[in-house]
């Protein structure tokens, strides 16, 4: 539900909104974070991000820092949607955050 509310909105705020929603489901149980894993919520949110504010975009990238280092998973879908999003034509901004987010989960461990 949390999924088609978020594509479905115009106003970005909502989008925001919607994620911290989800960030705060992800961090209550890590059954839940397996949940939403199989409907592939987020790697599809991460392939549309190019389109997202960066407030948004940083959003996403916290749910996958927590997955990694809080939860200590590999969430394999999310991050081959951020290489897949590199490869396409996108800002350099949103380039380099997403390398900047790798270097960071590289030195965490």
């Amino acid at each position: 539900m949390l999924q088609d509310i978020f594509l479905k909105a115009d106003n970005r705020e909502l989008q925001a909104e919607v994620l911290n929603r989800m960030f705060k489901i992800f961090s209550c149980h890590l059954e839940n974070k397996k949940l939403c894993q199989q409907i592939r919520t987020v790697p599809l949110f991460i392939l549309n991000m190019a389109g997202f504010p960066p407030s948004v975009e940083d959003i996403l990238l916290k749910i996958l820092e927590y997955a990694v280092t809080v939860v200590n998973c590999v969430p394999e879908q999310e991050l081959l949607s951020l290489c897949c999003l590199l490869q396409q034509p996108i800002s350099s901004e949103l380039k380099h955050t997403i390398l900047s987010f790798f270097v960071k989960l590289f030195s965490f461990d």
